[in-house]
C-alpha cells in the first residue's frame, strides 16, 4: 500500500492552513460545539430523493433534508420515521386481495414542510404519479412497478394497493419522496421533463425539505450548510447546524482530519487503504478520534462471460476460484477488515446461509479440475486445449482504482500457477458500465454490486434479466447466467409473503451459485468513516454509500 510520508503530511497541513481552516488541538472538542463539519470528496449533483442524477453524495444529504416514511437503521431494521407505524399482517394494515392484490394501509404523524405547509398524504400520492411518468428523470421505478394504485382517504393516511404479491412493500410509503405537492405541482404539469432542472433541488433558497434539517447555503465546490429546521416535530435535532465541506483532494481530506478541521469523515471520502493509514496515524498520536470499519452490502466479484467457450464448463469456472487465495489476498490488501465473500449476501443478510459450500485456496484441487475439463500445461506451463488453443483470457475493470488493479495483479499471479493466462485490459468507468458490462463485451468483469437489507437475485440471475440487443441491453445478468431453478426461485422470492419460506428459497439460489460460479465472490466491503472525540450517535449503516449515514443526523450531539 502506498503511505503518506511525514514530508507530504506537513505540506498537506499546509495547504489546510492556507485554505483558511485553521486547525484546533487534535482530538479536542471545541467548547459549547453547535455543529458537525463532515468531509466529502464528491459535489452533490440535486438535493431531491430520486430526482436527477445518481451520485451518492446527493443521497448523504438528502436523508438529512428529507424525512422517509422508514428507515433502516444501522441493525439493519426498518424504523418508522413519518409513518407511525410500519404495516404488517399483524397490527391488520397489511391486507390481502382477492386477485393476488394487497392493500397497504399507512398512517402518518403531523409534519410541515420547512415553509410551515403541512406534509399530507396527497403528497405522497402526487409523487408516486409524477414518478411512474416516464418523462420525469428518477433514478428507477423497482419499488413503484409493483404500486396499482395509492389513495389519500384523509390527510394523514395513505392507501396503496398492489397489483401482485411483493415482499417488500412495507420497506418504504413509496420509493422516493415525498416532494412537495405545493411546490412542484404546476412545474410538473408544464414540463414533467424538467423538474431536476428547477431552482427546487439545485438553489438553497428554493429547496424546502420536511427533514430535520433546511439547506441553507450551497458554495459550488466548496460546501454545503444545514440548519436544524423548526418545523421538524418527530423529533428535535440536537446541533444546530452540518456543514458538509468538499474536499476532492482525499489526502488533504485526511490532513484535515488529523487537524481537528473537520468532525467526521463522509462514507464518500477517503479510499479504504487512506482510512487504514489515518486509524495508524491517530493510534500513533495517542488521539481519541476514531476510524470506523463498518461491515457493508458491497459485494465485490468477478463476472464470468458463460458465452465465452474457456468459461462455459463449470469446473474450469470451479477451479478459477480454488486457485484463488482469496483470505491471504483480503488479509494483503485490507488487513483483514474487509471480509471474503462466499456468497452473493453478506453474513447480516436475513437470507444468508452459512452452510453454504465454500472454496478454500487449493490449486491442486484447481489443476486436477482443469485437466478434467480438457486443459493440459504446454511446454511454457500455459495450459492449452486438445485443438492446441491457449487458455488465455482477459479481465476488465474501472481503471484508475487501484485496489481493483491490486487484486488483478493478484489474479494473475496467482492464475499463472495453475496455467491459467490472464491479460489486463481496464477502461473508464462510463465504458465499462456504459457499454462493455452493459453489452457483456467482456470475457471477465471486476465490480461491485450494491445492495440493500432485502437484497435477493430476481435482477441479477434469472435467465429474462440477460442483457441482449433484442432487450436493449436491459438487465443486470452480465454473466448470461440461465438455470430454471433459479428462474423459479430468484422471481418467486420477491412474491413470497413469508420470510421463513424466503430464507429456504435464498439459500438454495446461494448453493446453486456456489455449484455453478457464473460469478466469482471475492469480498464485501465495508463503509469507512471517522469521528473526532465527542461525537455521539455517527451510526453508519453499511448499507453503502448515500444517506447511509445520516438516517439519524437529529440525534448527532457532543459531549465535552
Amino acid at each position: 500500500m502506498a503511505r503518506v510520508s511525514r514530508q507530504a503530511g506537513v505540506l498537506l497541513l499546509i495547504a489546510v492552513m492556507v485554505l483558511g481552516w485553521w486547525p484546533v488541538a487534535p482530538g479536542e472538542a471545541a467548547a459549547a460545539k453547535d455543529e458537525v463539519v463532515i468531509g466529502i470528496s464528491q459535489e452533490p449533483d440535486i438535493l431531491v430523493p430520486g430526482l436527477g442524477g445518481n451520485l451518492a453524495v446527493s443521497g448523504e444529504l438528502q436523508q438529512a433534508l428529507f424525512a422517509r416514511g422508514v428507515s433502516w437503521d444501522d441493525s439493519w431494521q426498518l424504523n418508522p420515521i413519518q409513518a407511525k407505524e410500519v404495516p404488517t399482517f399483524q397490527n391488520g394494515q397489511w391486507k390481502l386481495l382477492p386477485g393476488n392484490k394487497m392493500q397497504l394501509t399507512w398512517h402518518l404523524k403531523p409534519l410541515k414542510w420547512q415553509d410551515g405547509v403541512p406534509v399530507t398524504a396527497e403528497d405522497y400520492v402526487f409523487t408516486h404519479r409524477a414518478i411512474m411518468n416516464d418523462k420525469v428523470p428518477v433514478i428507477s421505478r423497482v419499488f413503484e412497478k409493483h404500486v396499482e394504485n395509492i389513495l389519500a382517504p384523509a390527510p394523514d393516511t395513505l392507501v396503496i394497493t398492489f397489483k401482485d404479491h411483493y415482499a417488500y412493500a412495507n420497506t418504504n410509503i413509496i420509493q422516493w419522496g415525498p416532494w412537495a405537492r405545493h411546490l412542484l405541482e404546476k412545474a410538473y404539469h408544464d414540463n414533467p421533463g424538467g423538474l431536476d432542472k428547477l431552482p427546487y433541488g439545485n438553489d438553497p433558497k428554493a429547496t424546502i425539505g420536511d427533514g430535520p434539517y433546511r439547506i441553507v447555503s450551497w458554495q459550488k465546490g466548496s460546501s454545503v450548510v444545514a440548519e436544524a429546521s423548526p418545523y421538524y416535530t418527530i423529533d428535535t435535532p440536537r446541533v444546530k447546524r452540518i456543514v458538509w465541506r468538499v474536499i476532492t483532494d482525499t489526502n488533504t481530506l485526511v490532513a484535515n482530519m488529523l487537524a481537528g478541521s473537520i468532525d467526521a469523515l463522509s462514507p464518500i471520502s477517503v479510499s479504504f487503504d487512506q482510512a487504514v493509514q489515518l486509524d495508524q496515524q491517530i493510534t500513533q498520536r495517542r488521539l481519541a478520534d476514531k476510524v470506523l470499519f463498518t461491515p457493508g452490502l458491497i459485494w465485490e466479484h468477478v463476472d464470468l462471460n458463460l458465452s465465452n467457450p474457456k468459461l462455459k464448463d463449470r469446473r474450469v469456472r470451479q477451479a478459477l476460484l480454488y486457485a484463488v487465495d482469496r483470505q491471504a489476498m483480503v488479509m494483503s490488501l485490507f488487513q483483514g477488515k474487509q471480509p471474503v465473500a462466499d456468497s452473493y449476501l453478506p453474513p447480516k443478510h436475513y437470507g444468508y446461509d452459512a452452510a453454504a459450500p465454500k472454496y478454500a485456496y487449493n490449486p491442486d484441487r484447481a489443476k486436477q479440475l482443469l485437466t478434467e475439463a480438457g486443459w493440459t500445461p504446454g511446454p511454457d506451463g500455459v495450459l492449452r486445449n486438445a485443438q492446441g488453443e491457449r487458455f488465455t483470457v482477459t479481465i476488465g475493470t474501472t481503471a484508475g482504482n487501484r485496489v481493483r488493479e491490486d487484486v488483478e495483479q493478484i489474479l494473475q499471479n496467482q492464475w499463472r500457477k495453475v496455467g491459467v493466462e490472464l491479460k489486463i485490459s481496464n477502461q473508464p468507468a462510463r465504458v465499462f458500465f456504459g457499454e462493455t458490462t452493459r453489452k457483456r463485451d467482456f470475457e471477465m468483469a471486476m465490480y461491485a454490486w450494491v445492495q440493500s437489507p432485502v437484497a435477493d437475485c430476481e435482477t441479477l440471475y434469472t435467465s429474462d434479466n440477460i442483457p441482449s440487443a433484442q432487450n436493449a441491453y436491459n438487465g443486470q445478468n452480465f454473466p448470461g447466467f440461465s438455470n430454471a431453478e433459479m428462474d423459479t426461485l430468484c422471481h418467486g422470492v420477491p412474491a413470497e409473503l413469508d420470510q421463513a419460506k424466503r430464507v429456504v428459497m435464498l439459500k438454495r439460489t446461494q448453493a446453486i451459485l456456489a455449484e455453478e460460479l457464473p460469478v466469482l465472490p471475492l469480498y464485501f466491503r465495508v463503509d469507512v468513516t471517522s469521528i473526532r472525540n465527542g461525537l455521539q450517535n455517527w451510526k453508519p449503516t453499511g448499507l453503502g454509500p448515500g444517506g447511509q449515514v445520516t438516517w439519524n443526523a437529529s440525534q448527532w450531539a457532543w459531549v465535552q
